[in-house]
C-alpha cells in the first residue's frame, strides 16, 4: 500500500497537463490552396515524453466554401540540450496520426495519415505553472491524392505554439 502511494506521488510529481494555442501554416504543395490557420491544442507530459492533440481548420484561398480539417495526435520525445532549474530548451522528435477531412463543392473527402514531427521547445517554470513555446515541423506522409486537389506524397506544416502547463505537485 505504501509503495503504491509513493509510486503514484512520483508519477504525479512529473506529470504535467496543459493547453497551447498558435499558428499552423502549410508550406509545401498544399500551401498553394490553403492559408495560415490558428490551432488549439491540449497536451499531457510525463518526464521527457509528451502526447498532444491539435485541431486546425484551414480555409481555401480561392473559395470560401473549401475547408480542410486536420486532427493531429502526436507522441514525441524531448531531448534536453539546455537545462536549468527554472527553464529548459529541448529538441523534439516523434510521430503523428492525422485525420484529414476536406469539404468542398462536390462533397467531402477523408484520409488517415501518419507523419513525423520534429522541432524545438522552450519551457519556463513559474512555480507549478510553466510557460511553454513550441516550434514544430510536421511532415505528413500521404497515401493518396484528393480528387480535385493534387497533393504531393509528403506535405509539411509549421506550427508555432504558445501555452501554459500545470504540474500537480510542482518540481
Amino acid at each position: 500500500m505504501t509503495l503504491n502511494l509513493i509510486t503514484t506521488l512520483l508519477l504525479f510529481h512529473s506529470l504535467e497537463f496543459g493547453t497551447q494555442y498558435g499558428y499552423n501554416l502549410p508550406v509545401s504543395n498544399i500551401g498553394r490552396y490553403y492559408s495560415l490557420a490558428t490551432s488549439p491544442a491540449i497536451f499531457c507530459k510525463y518526464n521527457k515524453f509528451q502526447i498532444d492533440y491539435v485541431f486546425t481548420k484551414y480555409l481555401g484561398k480561392n473559395r470560401n466554401d473549401d475547408y480542410l480539417f486536420v486532427h493531429t495526435v502526436s507522441g514525441f520525445y524531448q531531448l534536453p540540450i539546455f537545462r536549468q532549474v527554472s527553464r529548459s530548451f529541448n529538441i523534439t522528435l516523434g510521430s503523428t496520426y492525422n485525420q484529414i477531412l476536406r469539404h468542398f463543392e462536390q462533397g467531402n473527402e477523408k484520409n488517415h495519415l501518419w507523419g513525423i514531427r520534429s522541432g524545438i521547445n522552450y519551457q519556463e517554470k513559474l512555480s507549478r505553472f510553466n510557460f511553454i513555446s513550441h516550434l514544430y515541423l510536421n511532415q505528413i506522409i500521404h497515401t493518396r491524392t484528393y480528387q480535385s486537389l493534387m497533393m504531393c506524397h509528403t506535405d509539411y506544416f509549421i506550427l508555432l505554439m504558445f501555452g501554459i502547463g500545470f504540474n500537480l505537485f510542482g518540481k
